[in-house]
């Protein structure tokens, strides 16, 4: 496969990701009514689970093309994405029972940035020679999911 075909295939996971995304939030505000109320715990619930359908659905339509670096570095980020997301909901559930007056929207981009250093963590207990050498689509997404956020 050349890289171009492997390109455009990671390219539509990416989209593909986005779409889920857009029918999840969705199924949030129909279904959800109740949970849209809860402050830190329903904006986390909106912008956190975003990089996971990106990069969740880039691994599953992607990950036979690409190389074995690129795909143990979407299995990384798909676990820090999990990980960071839960332990920002406990803070989240922990600032809304003590009725924090904190911004949600630095609340949520420090989210973001937990879920960065919980990728570079766990990017750092890898072997030098599985390292992925480019630059990671979880920073790539993350950034400009904080720029667009917070901007």
């Amino acid at each position: 496969m050349s890289k171009i075909e492997i390109k455009i295939i990671e390219t539509v996971g990416g989209l593909v990701g986005v779409v889920l995304y857009i029918i999840y939030v969705f199924l949030g505000f129909v279904f959800g009514s109740d949970l849209l109320n809860m402050g830190f715990i329903s904006e986390w619930l909106i912008i956190g689970p975003l990089p996971f359908f990106i990069i969740g659905s880039h691994y599953i339509v992607a990950g036979s093309s690409i190389d074995e670096k690129k795909r143990k570095d979407d299995e990384i980020s798909i676990k820090s994405i999990m990980i960071g997301f839960l332990m920002w909901l406990a803070v989240a559930i922990g600032l809304f029972i003590v009725k924090s007056t904190m911004s949600v929207t630095i609340f949520s981009a420090a989210g973001l940035i937990f879920m960065v250093l919980v990728y570079i963590y766990l990017k750092s207990k890898l072997p030098e020679s599985e390292k992925f050498k480019g630059f990671p689509i979880m920073y790539s997404i993350i950034i400009a999911l904080i720029v667009f956020y917070v901007f």
